[in-house]
């Protein structure tokens, strides 16, 4: 799967490197050494065969792009700052080719880049951290997107949220948690709607934490913006855990009332509901409806 976020973050880092092809060493009074090493200077043959390779994946002809790029690379003569150039342009092409492992291999040999511009590492982290994600290289995953964290100085809900889900990918439910949290509060401070699935992971974060106040609390949210069966059936359980019969049988006669119960067994879980609740006539109004419709099989006993 790739996901649309990925798409942006990988065509920022293709404007950067396109803009780095054409820079051109600085120099003066004025001009520092972090701004030299940003503005690192590219050879016009390097420069003219990018070029040729961005036209060729524009064309969507990937495999030239790859060729040329490839190629370029077995050249010793390339410097640090135009190797980087070349490895960036050839994550590009390769992602574009379908080949995540070896985008991954080329945007990996860009962070080895001594002096490496500051901003665009960070870029190229979270880019890893989302294809290791996307390629299944969940324990990578981590590394990239921890470190991007300890560089990033104001990370978007969105970037808490990979963290979670890369937690759930190598088995540490208990963990996603704090990241979620993390998102919604970020996303409520910066009037960014949040998603459904954010949700969804909490709860399923809470469930491992076996937090059933706070599992209610999100199915709740949820049945708010997205009401669906599911989220009624789940704030239902957690009622069970919290030991709120009144609820629970309110969650399951909503249920019912919306024509949501089918199942057999979830319509002889609502009349125990209403026996339990010393409601036998509403019990045996559902069973019997339940019966004629074919739903509940009748037994004598």
């Amino acid at each position: 799967m790739k996901y649309s976020c990925l798409i942006a973050a990988l065509a920022a880092l293709m404007l950067i490197s396109s803009a780095n092809v054409g820079a051109r060493q600085t120099s003066g009074p004025d001009s520092d050494r972090t701004q030299t090493r940003r503005a690192e200077a590219v050879s016009k043959a390097v420069h003219d065969k990018v070029l040729d390779a961005q036209e060729a994946g524009q064309a969507n002809d990937h495999a030239t792009a790859i060729s040329i790029l490839a190629s370029m690379l077995a050249e010793d003569r390339l410097s640090d700052y135009e190797r980087s150039v070349v490895n960036q342009n050839l994550g590009h092409a390769y992602y574009a080719a379908g080949d995540i492992a070896s985008a991954i291999h080329a945007f990996e040999a860009v962070l080895l880049t001594p002096d490496f511009d500051p901003r665009m590492r960070n870029t190229m982290l979270y880019t890893l951290a989302q294809l290791c994600t996307v390629n299944e290289q969940y324990g990578a995953a981590l590394g990239y997107i921890d470190s991007w964290f300890e560089l990033e100085t104001e990370p978007r809900p969105e970037a808490f949220i990979l963290h979670a889900q890369i937690l759930y990918h190598v088995g540490r439910y208990r963990d996603m948690v704090t990241p979620i949290e993390t998102a919604l509060a970020v996303a409520r401070a910066r009037d960014i709607e949040a998603k459904e699935n954010w949700y969804a992971l909490l709860a399923f974060g809470y469930f491992q934490q076996e937090n059933y106040a706070g599992i209610r609390d999100v199915n709740k949210i949820l049945l708010e913006k997205w009401p669906k069966k599911q989220y009624w059936l789940y704030l239902a359980n957690a009622y069970r855990e919290l030991q709120d019969d009144a609820k629970l049988l309110i969650a399951y006669d909503v249920l019912y009332l919306q024509g949501l119960l089918r199942s057999e067994s979830e319509l002889v879980t609502l009349a125990q509901l209403y026996l339990q609740n010393n409601l036998p006539f509403e019990a045996g109004i559902v069973l019997s409806a339940a019966i004629d419709d074919g739903q509940v099989t009748a037994t004598v006993g």
